[in-house]
């Protein structure tokens, strides 16, 4: 009932919301004080309501916005002998995602829900040293998500170097997650200041570097690299440290071992291998675009196997209903995974059997 009269009534998500919580995933909900006090502002507020005006057709109407730490309401004003009435009101409980939302973008929000997209945060480090090269990352964002990640480099690279890079691997990382908005930390004062504009990139490696920043800055809707004291950046820093000391495993956290630095990588042909012809193909194509083979035969084979994947982007995943989806690899991207785990880079030392199931 409280729901039918939300028009009538201002800010009642804010007002109801001890309703909410108590109803929450209980089939019996229990009565609290909160829940008393509420409902006993709910029947003072009643007892007098402020009476709605009709607004005339093509009357300009006047709208206020209102945002609490857990929910937004607004309301329709119109202005009679120089008196503002009430016309409508509106609000809405914040889900778990938007109560985190900054208040700005909360009230964009309550504009226009779409315009608000969560923000993904990553700390990025990178570890030039005697023992070796190396990135760590942390990336965040909605709903408590967090991956940790950690890059040991196969090449020799300076300070500056290992920073672009561990900030051009987290830039990729949020971008397979999909984020739109994202904002970057790093403790390089060199990089951060380049990325900005405020220091001029005058080294070819450095040029290479800050063009690759760019071009995938592009895929976000906003991007914004800020730098922070290194003491802030502490959990990077101990990622790349202990990646560049030649760790093989770092336990549950996710580890890679790069070969080619990313601006040796783009001369070298990576991006023929992302248009490498195999099966995937017809069943990407038909994922993305509902597009079957002529034959009958051929597209019936298709939306059959189809049924058995997932399509994230650019990456095909074979769905599984007891196991973690399976990533889908080109050939040449899947003879180097199987490379990897026969030299026992993650750290596992398994049976020709038990390699080719955690593979397959």
């Amino acid at each position: 009932m409280v729901a039918a009269l939300g028009r009538f009534i201002s800010k009642s998500a804010e007002r109801c919301l001890p309703f909410f919580n108590a109803v929450k995933g209980l089939k019996t909900a229990p009565w609290t004080e909160e829940c008393q006090t509420a409902f006993e502002e709910l029947k003072q507020y009643f007892s007098s309501p402020p009476l709605l005006a009709k607004p005339e057709p093509g009357e300009e109407l006047l709208m206020y916005l209102s945002v609490s730490p857990t929910a937004v309401a607004a309301v329709l004003v119109c202005e009679e002998h120089r008196q503002q009435k009430p016309v409508y009101y509106v609000s809405k409980v914040l889900q778990e995602a938007e109560i985190r939302y900054q208040r700005v973008e909360k009230l964009a929000y309550l504009l226009d829900p779409s315009t608000a997209e969560p923000i993904w945060e990553v700390h990025a480090d990178g570890s030039s040293n005697k023992g070796g090269y190396g990135a760590g990352l942390i990336l965040t964002g909605p709903d408590n998500f967090t991956a940790d990640y950690a890059l040991r480099f196969g090449f020799r690279a300076s300070n500056n170097e290992a920073e672009y890079e561990a900030l051009l691997a987290g830039m990729n990382l949020a971008a397979q997650t999909s984020a739109q908005r994202l904002k970057a930390y790093c403790d390089s004062q060199l990089v951060a200041n380049q990325i900005q504009g405020v220091y001029e990139a005058c080294n070819e490696r450095m040029v290479k570097y800050l063009s690759q920043v760019c071009q995938l800055a592009s895929k976000f809707k906003s991007f914004e690299v800020i730098r922070i004291p290194r003491a802030e950046n502490t959990k990077a820093d101990v990622l790349s440290k202990l990646a560049a000391s030649g760790y093989t495993t770092l336990g549950s956290i996710c580890m890679e071992f790069l070969q080619k630095s990313s601006i040796e990588g783009k001369a070298a042909g990576i991006m023929q291998v992302e248009h490498e012809s195999c099966w995937m193909d017809e069943i990407i194509e038909y994922l993305r675009s509902g597009k079957l083979p002529e034959a009958k035969k051929d597209a019936r084979k298709v939306t059959q196997r189809a049924a058995q994947f997932s399509l994230d982007g650019e990456n095909l995943y074979k769905r599984s209903y007891t196991l973690p989806y399976l990533k889908c690899l080109r050939p040449s991207n899947a003879a180097y995974a199987l490379q990897e785990t026969h030299e026992g880079i993650c750290g596992e030392h398994l049976g020709g059997k038990a390699r080719q199931s955690k593979c397959y």
